[in-house]
């Protein structure tokens, strides 16, 4: 499993009775029963790339919008066209009342996850914690991009941090 099938890995959950779910909000809305296996893997498939897609074009804006005003804009555009996106590969499944929990999330995350990349992507937050500690402390002119470093980079770390914890536990619970 690649570092992107991990990732979208967490808006799905298989139920004790084996049918699978998606969370296109992760846990912050209801899901959606998924009703064959053929509909899943193209769902997955599809969550997927929705997901690199997401990420590329994020990174685009970070580095090309250079006003706030036209990265809240794009930001809002997005965020339409991923609700238009879910709509769109939801309109033929059935809604669901349960959640998917944050535990649930983190746990089902790290078990997906390999233990080096985890702890890979965790230095690599640590280290970017530090850069934006320095550009706070050389170019406090600059403070708004070093205190959304230090905020979006903490939170990775914590995140990072707990998925190794778990992970470990489990590790332990299963030997």
């Amino acid at each position: 499993m690649g570092y992107f099938d991990t990732l979208s890995s967490s808006a799905f959950k298989t139920k004790d009775d084996g049918h699978n779910l998606f969370f296109p909000w992760g846990t912050l809305g209801h899901g959606y029963i998924i009703p064959s296996d053929a509909e899943f893997e193209r769902l997955q498939y599809r969550y997927k790339n929705v997901t690199v897609f997401s990420i590329l074009v994020g990174i685009a804006a970070i580095i090309f919008l250079k006003s706030l005003l036209s990265i809240v804009a794009f930001l809002f555009i997005f965020i339409a066209a991923y609700m238009i996106w879910v709509r769109y590969q939801c309109r033929n499944l059935k809604p669901t009342q349960e959640k998917l929990t944050v535990s649930e999330n983190a746990a089902n995350q790290s078990r997906a996850y390999n233990p080096v990349i985890l702890w890979l992507l965790e230095i690599i937050s640590l280290i970017f914690i530090g850069i934006g500690v320095l550009m706070f402390l050389v170019d406090p002119a600059n403070w708004l991009i070093a205190v959304f470093a230090l905020i979006l980079f903490g939170f990775s770390a914590f995140v990072l941090g707990r998925m190794i914890i778990i992970q470990r536990r489990d590790s332990g619970t299963r030997q």
